[in-house]
């Protein structure tokens, strides 16, 4: 059932994502910004933010198969040989890891990426019984993404707009 689950309802909130964001998300936080004003605009967009990302992680936990990717890429490494292979295999895939991708590329994907890919790799990166820190990380990432993009591209041309505008 879960994995019936999952295959109908990971897609439908993938094409609400797209929906929301891309068709009406501009004109949306420009319109919170005019009605709120800038700040609180932007912790509605954060929570918005976090609320999608929530909903997906939850949908993406009902599935196992990250805990088999996990395993494949686990055995890939068991069985090639090399530095960087032993390096990764030591730092990431041992049994006891609670976490299989650094927070540096978290990270980072955070600042470049959409929930869409960093839901999915936080999902990767932590394994069901540590769900909590998937779901931090999620917080972390929402307040990183709009903080660093939303906030000055949007803020900033509103403000201009506006000393144009309001003279």
């Amino acid at each position: 059932m879960s994995g019936l689950f999952v295959k109908v309802a990971a897609p439908i909130w993938l094409v609400l994502y797209f929906i929301v964001i891309y068709v009406f998300g501009a004109p949306l936080f420009i319109y919170f910004i005019l009605l709120f004003g800038l700040w609180n605009a932007v912790l509605l967009h954060i929570s918005l933010f976090v609320l999608w990302s929530f909903v997906f992680y939850l949908i993406l936990l009902q599935s196992n198969s990250f805990e088999r990717l996990r395993d494949i890429v686990r055995n890939f490494l068991k069985n090639r040989h090399g530095k960087l292979f032993d390096w990764l295999g030591k730092k990431y895939f041992t049994e006891n890891t609670t976490s299989y991708v650094s927070p540096a590329i978290i990270i980072l994907v955070f600042l470049i990426q959409s929930p869409l890919i960093w839901v999915p790799l936080i999902r990767y990166s932590f394994p069901k019984n540590v769900y909590w820190k998937g779901l931090l990380w999620i917080v972390l990432g929402s307040v990183i993404k709009i903080t660093t993009w939303y906030l000055p591209v949007y803020g900033l041309g509103f403000s201009i707009i506006r000393s144009l505008v309001f003279r």
